[in-house]
């Protein structure tokens, strides 16, 4: 199936990047420690779904949460195993490939950019 993705900057509570993935009515959303270039492991947290508004919103974030500002937009198929592991093959202008968000046994979260992927210990 395929869906809308956003990634945004976004300036508070600190500097990170939140992905945004169409999920029905809301989106599916994790917050992102670092810029998620090809080829990175990076440390993401599970945020509770976000209204779908955001696939296209920048602009200040009602509250004084700080500001957002699109990073890359565009299409994915996502294939959910579970609630700890989601897989998926994105396009956009910034990234194109296979996107993996996955639990680890230790109960921290990573994102492994187009490039990387979770080594099979």
């Amino acid at each position: 199936m395929n869906r809308r993705f956003t990634i945004l900057t976004h300036d508070f509570p600190f500097l990170h990047w939140d992905l945004l993935v169409e999920n029905d009515e809301s989106l599916l959303s994790w917050r992102l420690r670092e810029e998620p270039e090809k080829g990175r492991k990076i440390a993401c947290e599970p945020l509770p779904d976000h209204r779908r508004l955001y696939l296209d919103y920048e602009g200040p974030v009602s509250g004084d949460r700080g500001t957002v500002l699109q990073w890359t937009t565009g299409t994915c198929d996502l294939q959910r195993e579970g609630e700890s592991l989601y897989r998926l093959q994105v396009e956009s202008p910034r990234l194109q490939g296979k996107m993996i968000l996955q639990e680890e046994a230790n109960g921290e979260w990573f994102c492994y950019s187009p490039g990387m992927e979770p080594s099979s210990d």
